[in-house]
């Protein structure tokens, strides 16, 4: 709409001009028309004023910011790619697991059962919708009924089967 106005004669008061000059005034008339009418009290015919002006530019100032974050993103100068989440859960993982081994290296830090009788088998690394303490705790009655088996790879906890004959 802001732009067609270029196209017409000018209304009364705008005076002659060359159309590239009017369609390069449409947008700020457009602008100046739309505070005009809220200036009124009219807010509904504002935004019908300035709407085909607004909505076509935002989709494109849009359009370039998304271009240019993503050519950022892809050159690798500016900022987090997408895989950033999983970058900072591997790092976060990471610095657990040294935690809690230089947790399990000190002597005395770990003891074997807990104030409540619960056996440690080892430090937390990391809680899921639990309250994580220091050291895993497995209560005793648990250790009883089922065999638990926790450790990393190469660190002895491999146990042999017996079978009944």
């Amino acid at each position: 709409m802001a732009t067609a106005s270029g196209f017409r004669p000018p209304p009364p008061g705008v005076g002659p001009g060359a159309v590239w000059f009017r369609l390069a005034a449409a947008p700020l008339r457009a602008w100046t028309g739309m505070w005009q009418l809220a200036g009124r009290g009219q807010e509904a015919d504002a935004i019908v004023a300035v709407a085909p002006l607004a909505i076509p530019l935002g989709i494109g100032v849009g359009g370039l910011a998304c271009a240019y974050r993503l050519f950022r993103m892809r050159s690798g100068a500016g900022g987090l790619t997408p895989a950033a989440p999983a970058a900072f859960d591997q790092r976060q993982w990471r610095h657990q697991v040294r935690s809690a081994r230089a947790l399990i290296a000190a002597p005395g830090s770990l003891p074997l059962l807990s104030a409540g009788g619960q056996v440690a088998a080892g430090a937390t690394i990391r809680a899921v919708r639990h309250r994580a303490g220091p050291a895993a705790l497995i209560p005793y009655e648990r250790l009883r009924s089922h065999q638990v088996v926790i450790g990393s790879t190469g660190t002895g906890k491999t146990t042999p089967e017996a079978r009944h004959v």
